[in-house]
């Protein structure tokens, strides 16, 4: 359960940050 909320975790933090870069650059 702890294992499976930390991959969601970084999979979320992962996600967010192209999503920003996107905006940045964009």
């Amino acid at each position: 359960m702890l294992a499976d909320a930390d991959e969601f975790a970084l999979d979320y933090l992962e996600a967010w940050d192209r999503h920003k870069l996107r905006s940045v650059t964009s």
